[in-house]
């Protein structure tokens, strides 16, 4: 159920769960002076599908958290549908003005799970208005680096609530690379290092963008691209899929790379590192991932190591 109130003239929601599918509103506000007796049907926003940050996991915000945490949420005009990047600032288009903005968490909304935002517009668009939500990945602009920007949606005469879609996958604000050593601008930025000397930030011997690929921290020295662990699979195992066993080998991962286990039986001489397994790609918020390899029976000794796959 949906309460909607009326102060001084503006439509206030009260609390309700995951969105307002589904939802039909019996209530209106009428109008304040300027309007009185007008008939206004307030026109609410919403997601039911968290929005993704950088990483894949779900933009900061929740209802209850404090509004400077929750990631930025703006509800611009797309003219025939047509949604322009933003600049490396995050300033918009002048194609794609602004109705408003807010944060992931909503406005007094019971959205309680990260990624969701609902809105209620108490002065609804014209009739026909083409809008979409565009999510930052920080509550201020000037720290953003990262957005999403959601499905275009028509605004019609009779709508009371509309659902944003978020398909596209998040994109940098600024792809270039003004340094040259290979991480972008945009991600120098969400990892806190765009204001280094070196391409090592932490000074641990690996570059920041070996770590980044490798799923390591580039600000923490103990942090470091290596194997987590090494476990015998038992044949018959389900999980070793066949008849011999197998080895589960755990590493670091960074959402969205690719992976290849490689195995060797030296490391002096010709060392030949060849192939162990299918290449495995990191899903969405998947820091941590294992890769499988066949036991050769002769093998007194196996070494392993973890390929990047561009």
């Amino acid at each position: 159920m949906v309460n909607v109130y009326s102060r001084n003239g503006r439509c206030f929601p009260g609390r309700i769960g995951r969105g307002w599918t589904g939802v039909v509103l019996a209530a209106v506000c009428l109008a304040a002076a300027g309007a009185r007796g007008q008939i206004i049907k307030p026109l609410y926003l919403s997601n039911l599908t968290p929005v993704l940050d950088q990483n894949g996991n779900p933009m900061p915000g929740m209802y209850y958290d404090d509004p400077a945490n929750r990631a930025r949420v703006e509800i611009r005009i797309a003219p025939n549908h047509l949604r322009y990047p933003p600049s490396p600032t995050g300033a918009a288009h002048p194609n794609n003005p602004l109705l408003t903005a807010d944060s992931v968490g909503g406005i007094g909304m019971n959205t309680a799970e990260p990624g969701l935002f609902a809105m209620v517009f108490s002065q609804r668009p014209a009739a026909d208005t083409v809008i979409f939500a565009r999510v930052f990945n920080t509550p201020a602009l000037a720290d953003a680096s990262f957005y999403a920007d959601s499905r275009t949606v028509t605004v019609t005469a009779n709508a009371v609530s509309l659902e944003m879609y978020f398909l596209d996958e998040t994109q940098p604000l600024d792809s270039g690379d003004s340094d040259g050593d290979g991480l972008i601008n945009s991600w120098e930025k969400a990892l806190g290092i765009d204001d280094r000397a070196t391409p090592d930030y932490d000074g641990d011997g690996f570059t920041d963008l070996h770590e980044h690929l490798m799923g390591s921290d580039p600000t923490d020295s103990a942090s470091i691209p290596a194997i987590q662990s090494i476990a015998r699979v038992p044949a018959g195992s389900v999980e070793s899929g066949g008849d011999g066993d197998a080895m589960r080998v755990r590493f670091l991962s960074q959402p969205g790379q690719k992976y290849q286990l490689e195995q060797a039986a030296i490391l002096a001489g010709e060392q030949v590192f060849e192939p162990a397994g299918d290449v495995v790609t990191a899903g969405a918020g998947q820091r941590e991932m294992d890769a499988l390899a066949p036991v050769a029976a002769e093998a007194a000794t196996t070494f392993y190591r973890i390929r990047w796959i561009p």
